[in-house]
């Protein structure tokens, strides 16, 4: 057996043990490593020559040549975001972590049906093996087994609330569960054939089941039998099925194109359609007024199923091409369409006013099994083939793909960016790489909206600005507040930080600047002279020069030792929002839309030039290699050589203005924030503007963000920080005040 040898990339030996070593894990190895290192093991990346191990790897399957199995140990600097906002919080992102990301054993074939509670981290699965097993998706572990159906279950359905389920299967049968003992409630056996369709109300204690030979049955599930059923209704397979419990209706799709709107109490038709095919997919309102229907001809048929008639055509038809699946945005009146194979394996966005496409955001690689959609944040989940494809309906492009294996059926959590995924080989797969990055806590302090921050993150340490006119200083490591800053009359906007010589300056919209002595918490100088709100301000440290920007449509040169103004500049037409300094250049732009380049020495500007065809929020310069990103209430961001005027990339993604970035040019990688209460992760520097990761934490805009490297922090765990009741008294009269 060989001894393992690990070395750092410049070849040192680190660590170097005998053959039992061979027995751990990677993971294991890591462990080890840390005491000597001084390196977390969410920071370590081990590598095999040019290959970089998974955790789960034992040592002993590694190749090795000369009896030795050497292996390289890499640094990496934990990348993280802190965001604040209107919703008065510092929200602290981990970019790198993923917290679930896990399979579930239990089941021994294939998962066909899926029910999950995601605020309480619980699941209900029913499988091809007979049985349905309720999950722990906090531990990733099964909490019972429930066994009754003779046969394969194939719908579920599930009230978390009072834990009570109700599952059909091949065996013929419905069965009441208590989740709380797993037992069974009651056993319905009227159908003659297998349940294929399954609505329940929790409320009236009622469940609508569809079987095979076309039998539709209303239980009163407080009863052992149907209250009301029909048999032979249908003229022919029922495919789909909708139901409106407020009215007692259901409208029901069937294998030979027709339509029927049924009153459930009761049992008759209504209204009916005869589309002339059957329906591929199909989509309804939540009050069965109107319907969508896509056929193997190629159209998608709009229907509306309140008509004076007793039969009905349907109202509109337009061509979609071959569609297998079908989701429906009746409140914005658009619709997502996904087609099999080649041509018609295309995913369109539709404009179902009009009939026409809007866009086409790419292939689903195969047949679409599954879909979700959040129309609001204009994202869906597709399940294609073997891949699982998240999609962007805004730009338009598919932002991630998995390989999760053939998959029945998935569930989507939007709040925080995860899926449980479950297919034929009976492993429920929970994800959340899809989306890349977590929060790994929040810091709670300021009374009102959070509108600057400034962040050391290799000493794990922020200072915040906001609307209750203070600065606090956090101690990230220890999710605390280290000191509070108190000096300004109005809300602090901007603020630049010296942290090795724990000096910081502030703009405030009462008109003025103060320097401070972190260390002390004490003001050391006020700069005045702005007629209006300091909206920016940017810091040569080294050479003690301060430029502002102003709501008066100003720049300002200060002094920093004796606190004077030594220059004063005009030009921008409206709110100079940002501004950028190497002195003596420097760069502003506003409300205005420009952006201007000045020379502080010469009292002039160089160069300006239309960046946006809106208010100009934030700019990130770098000096070194000569470039800008700008963002704007135009909704975009772009990218920019120094001594041009046409952009070199624009990202777009943000659904209402961009109001701050942040940039590691290092990586080519930035954030932006927006009022639209989301973060973007963008690549600077790939071929379109790509955004592979979506933050939605925030409850208000995102005013402020900062990115870097540095220190793992743990997770936040336990209470949150609250505010003296004093302060809170003091401030209750500020709380909620628009400061835009």
């Amino acid at each position: 057996m060989a001894p393992v040898v690990v070395a750092y990339v410049s070849g040192a030996v680190l660590y170097e043990k005998d053959f039992p070593e061979l027995n751990l894990s990677v993971a294991d190895l890591k462990s080890k490593l840390e005491p000597i290192c001084g390196v977390p093991p969410q920071d370590q990346i081990i590598a095999l020559e040019s290959e970089v191990l998974d955790d789960c790897i034992a040592l002993r399957s590694l190749p090795n040549d000369e009896a030795v199995l050497r292996l390289t140990l890499i640094r990496s600097l934990t990348r993280m975001v802190l965001s604040g906002g209107r919703d008065r919080k510092l929200i602290l992102w981990d970019l790198h972590s993923s917290e679930a990301d896990r399979d579930l054993h239990g089941h021994t074939e294939l998962v066909s049906c899926l029910c999950v509670n995601w605020p309480q981290e619980r699941a209900l699965s029913g499988s091809a093996d007979r049985s349905i097993q309720l999950w722990d998706l906090a531990n990733c572990r099964c909490l019972l087994e429930l066994r009754g159906h003779t046969d394969a279950v194939t719908c579920l359905a599930v009230h978390w609330e009072s834990n009570v389920a109700i599952s059909a299967g091949l065996d013929q049968t419905l069965l009441l569960w208590d989740l709380d003992g797993g037992e069974v409630m009651k056993e319905l056996m009227d159908h003659a054939s297998p349940t294929v369709s399954l609505e329940v109300d929790w409320t009236g204690r009622q469940a609508l089941a569809v079987s095979a030979d076309g039998a539709m049955r209303l239980w009163d599930l407080r009863q052992d039998s149907a209250e009301h059923g029909t048999h032979g209704g249908f003229s022919g397979e029922v495919q789909h099925l909708f139901v409106n419990w407020s009215c007692l209706q259901a409208l029901v799709g069937c294998s030979d194109g027709s339509i029927l709107l049924w009153d459930l109490s009761p049992f008759q038709v209504l209204q009916s359609c005869v589309a002339g095919m059957p329906a591929t997919c199909m989509s309804a309102k939540l009050d069965l007024s109107e319907v969508a229907l896509a056929s193997p001809d190629g159209l998608l048929y709009l229907w509306s199923c309140y008509q004076t008639k007793e039969t009905q055509t349907p109202d509109k038809a337009f061509e979609v091409g071959c569609v297998k699946c079908l989701e429906v945005d009746w409140s914005g009146r658009s619709a997502l369409t996904f087609g099999a194979f080649g041509e018609d394996g295309e995913v369109k966005f539709w404009n179902l006013t009009m009939g026409q496409c809007l866009r086409v955001l790419g292939h689903s690689c195969g047949l679409v099994s599954s879909i979700c959609v959040n129309w609001p944040l204009a994202l869906a989940v597709t399940a294609a083939g073997r891949s699982v494809k998240l999609w962007d309906l805004c730009r338009g492009r598919c932002l991630q793909t998995l390989d999760l294996g053939r998959l029945a059926t998935l569930a989507v959590d939007w709040q925080k960016h995860r899926l449980l995924a479950a297919g034929e080989d009976s492993i429920l797969r929970l994800r959340e790489t899809f989306r890349r990055g977590r929060c790994i806590g929040s810091l709670q302090g300021h009374m009102d909206t959070i509108l600057c921050v400034a962040v050391d993150w290799a000493g794990s340490q922020a200072l915040s600005g906001g609307s209750d006119r203070r600065l606090i200083l956090w101690d990230l490591a220890e999710w605390k507040v280290q000191k509070t800053l108190r000096g300004h009359d109005d809300a602090v906007r901007c603020v630049e930080v010296d942290w090795k010589q724990r000096r910081a300056i502030s703009g405030s919209f009462d008109r003025s600047i103060i320097a401070w002595d972190l260390d002390t918490g004490e003001a050391a100088a006020r700069f005045c002279g702005h007629s209006d709100w300091v909206c920016c301000i940017a810091m040569a440290w080294t050479a003690g020069h301060c430029i502002s920007g102003a709501r008066d449509g100003t720049l300002r040169l200060w002094d920093v030792p004796t606190a004077s103004c030594s220059l004063t500049m005009d030009g921008h037409t409206g709110a100079v929002w940002t501004v950028a300094m190497s002195f003596p250049d420097a760069f502003s732009s506003g409300q205005d839309g420009l952006v201007r380049r000045w020379s502080l020495q010469d009292s002039c500007c160089l160069q300006e030039f239309q960046a946006h065809q809106d208010a100009v929020r934030c700019m990130e310069v770098d000096w070194q290699s000569q470039q800008l990103l700008t963002g704007s209430f135009d909704l975009s961001l772009r990218l920019w050589p120094i001594d041009s005027q046409d952009y070199i990339q624009e990202f777009e993604g943000h659904k209402r203005g961009v109001t701050s970035c942040s940039v590691d040019w290092s990586s080519g990688l930035a954030v932006s924030g927006s009022e639209d209460c989301s973060i973007r992760l963008w690549d600077l520097f790939a071929e379109d503007d790509s955004g592979d990761l979506l933050l939605g934490g925030h409850d208000g805009a995102v005013l402020c963000i900062s990115m870097g490297c540095g220190p793992s922090i743990r997770p936040r765990k336990g209470s949150k920080e609250i505010a003296p009741a004093w302060e809170e008294q003091v401030m209750r009269t500020m709380a909620g005040r628009v400061v835009f």
